[in-house]
């Protein structure tokens, strides 16, 4: 039957993915027999498979203004998607421009970056490692400005590292949406300034 294997009913077609294999014994009640050291019972085993953590991977900014599409503008030479984290760490002022964009996290670590066009969405941050992070160079200070129609986020930390002081501006035109908490000041100096 194709919807058993060894006898047990497959309840779940896995996701592409990194799996642990698991082994777990359960011995059941075990009586003691006549003759040193045998026993009476029943071990059992239980397989499973259990999702292993991924660490996100880093793709930096390499150019002055450019498309955020082009591969030649991150190293390595893709584009950061879905489950990576877009780190601009260039000590310039440049212009990232974008259709629709989405990673799990995007971080500026100093310069001065313009993110405009339309979309994007960086929602794979939680507390501890927000989203958004500007400021996390110690020494250096990182500035933004959202020029995009709309910036989403989930949690969000600007001024986030000792010794690096975070500015953000929000270009009047901008959505900003933060479906989580927004840190202003986290461990430096931290500058939140909304344009109407």
């Amino acid at each position: 039957n194709d919807d058993e294997l060894f006898g047990e009913r497959i309840t779940q077609i896995l996701a592409q993915g990194q799996y642990r294999l698991v082994f777990e014994s359960v011995v059941d009640a075990s009586t003691p027999t006549a003759g040193a050291g045998s026993f009476e019972g029943r071990f059992q085993y239980q397989v499973g498979l259990t999702p292993m953590a991924v660490e996100a991977v880093e793709v930096f900014w390499n150019t002055q203004d450019g498309n955020y599409d082009t591969a030649e503008n991150w190293e390595p030479q893709q584009v950061p998607g879905d489950g990576q984290i877009a780190v601009f760490d260039r000590d310039a002022m440049y212009r990232v421009t974008m259709d629709i964009a989405e990673t799990d996290r995007a971080i500026v670590e100093r310069g001065t970056v313009t993110f405009d066009g339309l979309t994007y969405i960086v929602d794979g941050g939680n507390e501890e490692n927000p989203s958004f992070v500007v400021g996390r160079s110690t020494a250096d200070t990182a500035s933004v400005t959202l020029e995009v129609q709309d910036f989403i986020t989930q949690h969000t930390s600007i001024g986030s590292a000792a010794g690096s002081p975070g500015n953000v501006l929000v270009h009047d035109g901008t959505a900003l949406t933060d479906n989580g908490a927004v840190a202003v000041g986290f461990a430096d100096t931290g500058v939140l300034f909304i344009e109407d």
